[in-house]
């Protein structure tokens, strides 16, 4: 399992290397064009699978959002399929997915200024994240 400190540098690595520097260009579309990846919306369940991350179209914009965190970090930190893999390979890959949204959806560079003050209202609406994931992403270095 990568370490906390490793996905959240490797995410800010990333987001350097794509440019992606402002809340404009935080957005599922513009970090899947800049980082080559099809973004597709289904009337189906989120993954990621050979350069095609599928979002639910059914879901709120705050939850895709999220999702589309979720399953970058999968096309980002991992190879191979779920199916194919151990209950335990699975809840790792699932982990560290889960942390790297953290980090790719409320990213230091631009979350640092509001920090101190932890204006959860204001990060949920600027960032667009539900409140709960504001709040487990604070907890985290």
């Amino acid at each position: 399992m990568m370490l906390t400190t490793e996905i959240k540098e490797m995410v800010s690595t990333l987001y350097q290397l794509h440019r992606i520097d402002s809340l404009e260009k935080l957005n599922p579309e513009e970090i899947a064009l800049r980082f080559g990846i099809d973004l597709i919306y289904l009337p189906s369940a989120s993954f990621y699978c050979d350069g095609v991350i599928v979002l639910g179209e059914q879901l709120s914009c705050k939850k895709k959002w999220q999702l589309f965190g979720h399953e970058l970090g999968h096309a980002c930190l991992h190879s191979g399929n779920q199916l194919l893999m151990d209950d335990e390979e699975r809840k790792i890959q699932e982990r560290e997915a889960e942390l790297f949204s953290l980090y790719a959806c409320l990213p230091d560079s631009l979350l640092a200024p509001l920090k101190p003050i932890k204006a959860i209202q204001q990060i949920t609406r600027l960032f667009s994240v539900e409140e709960s994931f504001a709040r487990k992403r604070l907890r985290l270095p």
